[in-house]
């Protein structure tokens, strides 16, 4: 029993966040690869007006995925609005603010991404 207790209290460190995060940006890269790949070799050519901005998208998609899962990293704590990095970025000195400035550009240009591609399919 007091072995379940303890593995329980290993999934809420912040070290298993970051070596969860760690393994599925690792795992994630290449299927990012691959779509990138496949956006741009496999498109038909009845799709050709969408293909960069798919592509832009895919690689604004993956910078996220990359930037989430291991450069930052972010840690939150839920009962309060508050957190803190785990990632590369914070081991290296790169401070919070600068942090905070690439989540919230990439999360702004992948967005407005995604509303630039459904107005083409409208």
């Amino acid at each position: 029993m007091c072995q379940n207790v303890s593995f329980f209290h290993f999934l809420d460190t912040p070290q298993f966040l970051s070596t969860t995060m760690y393994i599925i940006c690792l795992i994630g890269l290449p299927i990012h690869v691959i779509g990138a790949i496949c956006i741009i070799f496999k498109t038909p050519s009845q799709m050709n007006s969408m293909k960069w901005p798919m592509l832009n998208l895919h690689l604004w998609s993956a910078s996220l995925d990359l930037s989430f899962g291991f450069l930052i990293v972010p840690f939150m704590y839920q009962p309060v609005l508050a957190g803190y990095s785990l990632g590369i970025l914070n081991e290296i000195g790169v401070p919070a603010k600068d942090m905070y400035y690439l989540a919230v550009v990439q999360i702004a240009g992948e967005k407005s991404l995604i509303s630039e591609v459904w107005s083409f399919l409208d």
